[in-house]
């Protein structure tokens, strides 16, 4: 006898009610009023785990917070929250989320979308020598730039490319980050273990909400041991070939000794935007941009068409081909999804 298929309704409401039964076990009975629970104060998100958010007090205590019914979206690290203690010492409510001034996304199930970090000023996109690839950077810089988001490029275990024999891939790599140098980001090539380029890291962090991202093995969890001390920061192992294991399971917000926070966000499969048309995709790309606009026809594609001042540039050595290259496929990318959804995808 066949079964019948459980609907997306079906799932949806199940998934609600486990929702509710981890908030309601989680605060034993506080969230039941307002007047139950203690008078509302300012907070800061540390991290999100599904049934409950840790919650910073403005005297730096920490807090294990369910979320009101009333909240129409869940907390992120780097969210500024009003929140009420709990009738349990060390639990509370989070009764409303400030706005944001910034935030990043990823796609969640059953096509609802998840908020990984609020209220970035800084986005550190995070590569190993072996793993730099520059149609990734691009998605990257794109969702940077359309959350309003300043982005810089940063390699990572620099120490490993030291000898005769890594000498070509060394001068390639520095020559792909000069492109980007010139289209005015900025870039650097650090070392977690040595410590090389790490001062001038550190300089960029001070004094603003900056998310770390990157693909698993880059090192991450490495470079903030470097700014944090006193939280444990576990480190997965490596493989021989520089890639490693996912160490944390939510993006998480530290404090820096110098001023300024982190998010680390190991652990997060994905990031992704909604909302670009295909076509505009050019825009983005501050080094063939310039040149787009002076192509015969407004909708050219940059590919075969005739007359186009982009594939000239290519021609005369202006734009590296390369770029075309990322452009295409950023582009063949939006289309396929149909909805203009721009994924990163570890």
């Amino acid at each position: 006898m066949l079964r019948r298929r459980t609907t997306a309704q079906e799932l949806n409401f199940r998934q609600h009610r486990r929702i509710q039964s981890g908030r309601r076990q989680f605060l034993q009975g506080g969230d039941a009023s307002p007047e139950q629970n203690g008078p509302e104060q300012n907070g800061l998100v540390l991290a999100n785990y599904g049934f409950n958010s840790e919650v910073e007090n403005e005297q730096g205590e920490r807090f294990r917070c369910a979320v009101r019914e009333t909240v129409d979206s869940s907390p992120a690290a780097g969210d500024q929250v009003v929140w009420r203690p709990g009738k349990t010492a060390g639990q509370g409510v989070i009764e409303a989320i400030s706005p944001r001034h910034s935030e990043l996304r990823r796609p969640g199930t059953q096509g609802r979308w998840q908020t990984v970090a609020a209220n970035i000023d800084r986005l550190v996109v995070i590569f190993s020598p072996d793993r730099f690839v520059m149609g990734l950077a691009d998605r990257y810089l794109i969702v940077a730039a359309v959350a309003g988001i300043e982005a810089i490029l940063v390699v990572n275990k620099q120490d490993v490319l030291q000898g005769k024999e890594f000498r070509s891939y060394r001068q390639e790599l520095k020559r792909d980050l000069k492109i980007y140098r010139r289209m005015g980001y900025l870039t650097q090539l650090v070392s977690a273990h040595s410590g090389k380029g790490l001062p001038w890291l550190t300089e960029q962090l001070v004094g603003r909400n900056t998310l770390l991202v990157g693909q698993s093995g880059v090192g991450k969890s490495s470079l903030i041991r470097h700014w944090i001390t006193d939280e444990e920061i576990r480190v997965g192992q490596v493989n021989a070939i520089g890639r490693g294991r996912q160490t944390t399971s939510a993006a998480r917000l530290y404090h820096l000794p110098q001023g300024g926070n982190i998010i680390d966000s190991a652990g997060i499969r994905a990031l992704a935007l909604q909302g670009i048309p295909a076509h505009r995709v050019v825009d983005y790309f501050r080094d063939v941009s310039k040149y787009a606009g002076k192509c015969r026809f407004s909708d050219c594609r940059h590919d075969a068409e005739p007359n186009c001042a982009v594939q000239a540039a290519v021609a005369k050595g202006k734009v590296d081909p390369r770029r075309l290259v990322s452009l295409h496929a950023i582009a063949d990318s939006l289309e396929v999804s149909g909805d203009g959804t721009l994924l990163l995808q570890d």
